[in-house]
């Protein structure tokens, strides 16, 4: 997920994967346990270089992914996606304007520290605590996301408060510079200085008037 899965969703379309297969995955997580990452990475390597210089070790969702599509299929992920990619309906947007905010990378963190202080600040303990309470177990992928998993680990006495608010500023921050490569990439893509909201505003109000 994320928001620039759901903008190349919007402007690519979609096609499903090969369907999971319960019986492979079930092998593969069993091994993730008594293997490791790593040694799974590894294996990737081997089926798909491709997909594993993508891929990072820690990523095991996507990870098992991979492996599970080569072991069920027979195929190699990034093959499939090459073989998809001309079936793929790419829907045309011809009065589409895309304009990304830019920020000073340490005013960006610094917003980010703040917004992290301000979140722990507004009852997200409880918040947590009542989700667990009502049966959302630390297992589930919705609890795994930034925020939530660092609660979570605090609760269980995993981390010291200080800790946990350290990891839980430094892994948003890391998210936000995943979310500026990946935007990087797009060359459609206007980036403006975020505190000149004026010139946002004509660029969008010139872009409307000439269609």
């Amino acid at each position: 997920g994320g928001t620039g899965l759901y903008l190349r969703a919007l402007i690519s379309g979609i096609f499903e994967g090969p369907p999971s297969d319960s019986v492979i995955r079930k092998k593969l997580k069993q091994r993730l346990k008594e293997e490791g990452h790593h040694a799974l990475h590894k294996e990737l390597v081997l089926y798909d270089g491709i997909s594993a210089n993508k891929i990072h070790p820690n990523d095991t969702q996507r990870l098992l992914r991979a492996l599970e599509i080569y072991h069920s299929t027979g195929r190699s992920w990034s093959t499939y996606l090459e073989s998809k990619a001309s079936n793929r309906q790419r829907i045309h947007f011809s009065n589409m304007l895309q304009i990304g905010l830019a920020c000073d990378r340490s005013v960006l963190y610094d917003r980010i520290n703040l917004r992290t202080e301000i979140m722990l600040d507004s009852d997200f303990e409880k918040e947590v605590r009542g989700l667990l309470d009502m049966g959302y177990g630390r297992g589930l992928k919705s609890m795994s996301s930034i925020g939530y998993r660092h609660m979570i680990n605090y609760i269980f006495g995993d981390y010291q408060y200080e800790e946990m608010k350290r990891l839980l500023a430094r892994d948003t921050r890391r998210y936000a510079k995943r979310q500026l490569t990946w935007f990087g990439k797009n060359d459609d893509l206007h980036w403006i200085e975020a505190k000149n909201i004026s010139r946002v505003m004509k660029t969008a109000e010139l872009f409307i008037d000439i269609r």
